[in-house]
Parts: structure tokens; C-alpha cells; sequence
């Protein structure tokens, strides 16, 4: 079993509660930061008791009940949101980049409101999605870079029939207007130098991915789109396929691509003979540059953070629990973006490597310890068939454990948030994240090659990476065709998927506690 003693839980849980009620009850911050403060002061006094937890639990919530009170953006006035757009001048900022040069030749993404007119119904600070039109050739739009431009102003719409759809996403990061169809815009100062460092190295890591790449194959847009998280690379047709198998996730940085790549960095420093004190901290710094990189985006950062928490461990000489790494960058992550809670990706991301961790990783040691034909035998007595076949099974035990318990996670929010559910993703999944993971590979050792100028290997090591995307493109095709293995769930209520996905955790949680009591019992007995 995993250990699940984290000391930042209480505080997760305070959020938890916390930052939801905020924005169902308005209450003044002074005030509950005054009972917090009171319910901490009584904790005090029932310290090693059960009472301890409870207060300590309340404090937490009315912390970040204060805390979202400050912090969170204002829902605006629904009949506000009813009116209809208007043209405004407003001077914002971008912080973040959806697509670039679309097929319309627009760039859309998030931006921050430095400077609104009055009539515009926005305020300094609030954020709105941004779809405009450049009309400098010579520039192009980044992120840091500061605007003065005028457009149409439109609420987003709230569809309170469905949950899906891109409009209710925004809504729920706290969106509530779109800026397009813009007029002049001003550019005003240069963009952060290290905001152009990433820009550029950005471009050479693709075209650094584009050496040696067949005509006609489109396997380039693939593997731009895998490394770095472009997905406009990827063509119509490729989305869909990706799509409907519940396979999208591949082009998303996330927890699979960090993942890979600090192994990947971890091996390579371990070649080097660094001190083991200072690996973690070039490796990460290197890892935070590749984020920086690929654009920042919300899932790199969370699976950036889970990996520094773990690795960070390690070079202070402490006891590394992946669950406690999990559990301090969820904190983390609420404290500095507390909207994050309502993003679809946060709750994705972190209910998945909880499965994986309470579920998968347990899960896996018991098929190993039922399924391993030679278990029983020294290994020094195996003959070279045994050391063949065992590290085989025990791969296999491995991936379908992951596999199983990030489809029990994700499978809720799947058929809520998307309409599909994919029972044939988990013996699916089996291939591609073995495939997937030598695609990353094979990228990183690629910009490596390139960027020591040796551009003749990394064109080389291009062409197994387009292998193993080739194979993941036919069986995506077979696999799409074998029926039931994905099917549509139109119209599931959201409110059975978070109810699910609540239980199943809780029940996760609880589990180890239980074994503990039974083993315990048990050992009474036999005493």
C-alpha cells in the first residue's frame, strides 16, 4: 500500500470547501479570518485529541473561504451578461496562447484587462478570451506582451442544459467576455526577453523535430504536436481518431510527458556522476525550462510541480511519498491560481495519479505477487528463458494497472464532460503509453542532437520516433473499429460523475486504514 499520510491534507481539504463557498456565500474576509484565528487558538488546547482535527479542519476552511473572497473573480451581474456586445478599446495582456494563425489567420487565447472604458462593464484585473486578428506582419502576438486594441465585447453565453462545450469551460476559470473582430491594434513595448528566449527556442525545437521527415506523411505534425502540445499541427482527421478513442490526452503537456522526460533527465545526470544533492536541481531547471518552453500551459505546471515536490525529496535527504508530493502541489497550485479548482484539467489530472497511486501501483504488487510464474525460484538459478519471460508479465502487470485505475478515475468526468466512454481505452492505452513514452524519448535525445549541432542522428532518431507514431496510428484505426470498445453516453448527469469520483477516492482513502485494522485483528487473534 501507498502511504497516504500527508501533512498538507487538512489544508487541501480546507480548500476543498473552502474556495466553493466563497462563491455561494458572500461574507467579509476580516470576519472569517477572525473565527479562524479563534479556532486555531482553541486547537491549541485540545492538541492530540480527535477535537484537534476538527478545528484545525475549520480553521483551513474559513482560511480559504476568506481567501477566495479576495482572490476569486466576481461573478457579474447576469442581466449584465445579457446585453449585447458592444465595441470597446481596452489595453490588456496575454498571458496565455490557444492557437496561433488559425485557418482564419487569427490567434486566440487569455488575457488580463490592464484598462477598460466604464461602458465595457469590465475592471482592471479581470480576464476575458481573446480571438484577434494581427495586421503587422512583422509581429506576432506572445505571451507577456502588452495590447491597445479595439473589438467587439461579447458576454459568454451559459448553457445551464449541458455541460460541455467551450463557453461553459470558460465561465468556469472565471471567463465571462470575448474580445474579437478587431480593429487597429497597438503595440505597446517589447515582449519579456525571456518571454522571447521561449519563443525561439520553441521554433527551433520544431524544426529540430521536422529533420528528416517523409514526404506526405504528416507523422512531423504528430510528433510537434505530442512534444510540444501543438494540436493545430495535427490535422482534422487526426483529432477525431484521437478523439473518439479517448487517446486526446497524448497531445496535452501533462503528467506522462514530465514524467518521461525527468526520468529521461534523471538517467542521463546519473551518466554524469553528479552529486546526488545536486541532480534534482539541474534536472528540474532544465524541466522548467522545457514548460516555459511548450507555453506554461495549466497541466504541464501541476505535473511539473507534483515532480518537483517528489524529486525535491530526495536532495533534502527526506522521505519521498508520491502521495504527500501529490497532496503539496494540489496546495500549491490552489494557493497561487485558486481558480484552478473549477478547471476541468485540475480535477482531471489530480483524481488520475490519485488512482494511480491508491489504486494502480497496490494493484500492480498483487498481480505480481499472484502472476509471476518463477516467483518461487532464486533468480540466481534462472536460465535465460526465465529472464525473458518475467520481465515481460511484470510489464504487462504494470501497464494494465495504470491502465485500469486511470480509466476508473477518468471514466466519470469522461462521460460528463465528453459523451464517450472508453472501456476499450485500458487494454488500448496498454500500447500507446509504452509507444508514447519512446516518442518523447526519442524527441528529447532529438533537440539534444540538434542543439549539439549533430542534426544527421537527430534526423535519424526522428525516424524511430515516426515508427512508433505510425503504430499508434494503426492501432488507434483497429482498435476504433472493434464494437462496444468506445460507445457515446449522451447526456450524463455531471452531478453522478463528481458523486462517483468522490466515492471512489473516498473509498481508495480508506482502504489502507481498513487493511491496517484487519491485520491488527488478525495478530490479536493469533496472540
Amino acid at each position: 500500500m501507498i502511504p497516504v499520510n500527508a501533512p498538507l491534507s487538512y489544508l487541501l481539504a480546507g480548500l476543498l470547501i473552502g474556495l466553493p463557498l466563497s462563491k455561494s456565500f458572500e461574507a467579509a474576509p476580516t470576519t472569517l479570518l477572525f473565527f479562524s484565528l479563534l479556532a486555531l487558538l482553541w486547537a491549541r488546547r485540545k492538541t492530540g485529541t480527535k477535537q484537534w482535527y476538527f478545528l484545525f479542519l475549520l480553521a483551513s476552511i474559513l482560511t480559504a473561504w476568506a481567501y477566495g473572497e479576495i482572490r476569486l473573480t466576481e461573478v457579474p451581474d447576469e442581466n449584465n451578461l445579457r446585453m449585447p456586445p458592444r465595441e470597446a478599446r481596452l489595453k490588456i495582456i496575454i498571458h496565455r496562447i490557444y492557437t496561433e494563425h488559425d485557418q482564419y489567420g487569427k490567434t486566440s487565447g487569455l488575457a488580463t484587462v490592464q484598462v477598460a472604458p466604464w461602458e465595457s462593464r469590465l475592471k482592471a484585473g479581470d480576464h476575458i478570451y481573446f480571438r484577434l486578428y494581427k495586421k503587422d506582419p512583422a509581429r506576432d502576438f506572445s505571451v507577456g506582451q502588452i495590447l491597445l486594441c479595439t473589438g467587439l465585447l461579447k458576454p459568454v453565453p451559459k448553457n445551464p442544459e449541458s455541460t460541455r462545450g467551450f463557453e461553459n469551460h470558460l465561465r468556469s476559470i472565471g471567463v465571462y467576455y470575448r474580445f474579437e473582430r478587431n480593429g487597429s491594434i497597438k503595440w505597446i513595448g517589447d515582449p519579456p526577453k525571456a518571454q522571447v528566449f521561449y519563443q525561439a527556442m520553441n521554433a527551433y525545437f520544431q524544426k529540430s523535430l521536422e529533420l528528416g521527415a517523409p514526404e506526405g506523411a504528416k507523422l512531423e505534425g504528430v510528433y510537434q504536436a505530442m512534444l510540444l502540445g501543438r494540436k493545430n499541427h495535427l490535422s482534422s482527421k487526426q483529432k477525431d481518431a484521437f478523439r473518439s478513442t479517448g487517446t486526446m490526452h497524448f497531445f496535452a503537456i501533462s503528467g506522462l510527458h514530465i514524467g518521461v522526460i525527468a526520468l529521461t533527465f534523471s538517467y542521463a545526470l546519473r551518466l554524469l556522476r553528479l552529486p546526488t544533492w545536486l541532480s534534482p536541481w539541474i534536472g528540474l531547471s532544465l524541466l522548467f525550462l522545457y514548460v516555459k518552453i511548450t507555453g506554461s500551459t495549466p497541466s504541464a505546471v501541476r505535473a511539473f510541480l507534483m515532480t518537483g515536490f517528489y524529486w525535491m525529496a530526495f536532495s533534502c535527504r527526506r522521505q519521498s511519498s508520491p502521495f504527500a508530493a501529490l497532496i503539496g502541489s494540489a496546495v500549491f497550485v490552489l494557493c497561487v491560481l485558486p481558480e484552478q479548482l473549477w478547471s476541468l484539467g485540475f480535477q482531471l489530472s489530480y483524481s488520475v495519479v490519485a488512482s494511480i497511486l491508491l489504486l494502480g501501483l497496490p494493484l500492480n504488487q498483487r498481480l505480481l505477487d499472484t502472476f509471476r510464474p518463477f516467483r518461487w525460484l532464486p533468480e540466481n538459478s534462472w536460465k535465460w528463458w526465465h529472464k525473458c519471460i518475467d520481465p515481460c508479465i511484470s510489464k504487462l502487470c504494470l501497464l494494465f494497472s495504470i491502465s485500469l485505475s486511470a480509466w476508473l478515475a477518468s471514466a466519470p468526468f469522461s462521460a460528463a464532460y465528453f459523451g464517450n466512454v472508453t472501456p476499450g481505452g485500458i487494454i488500448l492505452n496498454m500500447f500507446l503509453v509504452h509507444l508514447a513514452s519512446l516518442v518523447i524519448i526519442s524527441g528529447v535525445l532529438s533537440i539534444s542532437l540538434s542543439l549539439l549541432q549533430l542534426d544527421v542522428f537527430a534526423a535519424f532518431i526522428n525516424h524511430a520516433a515516426w515508427l512508433n507514431i505510425s503504430l499508434i496510428e494503426i492501432l488507434i484505426d483497429r482498435f476504433a473499429r472493434i464494437p462496444g470498445a468506445f460507445f457515446e453516453c449522451r447526456e450524463f448527469p455531471v452531478v453522478w460523475a463528481y458523486a462517483a469520483t468522490i466515492a471512489y477516492l473516498g473509498i481508495l482513502l480508506y482502504l489502507p486504514a481498513l487493511c491496517g485494522k484487519l491485520k491488527n485483528n488478525s495478530k490479536k487473534t493469533e496472540a
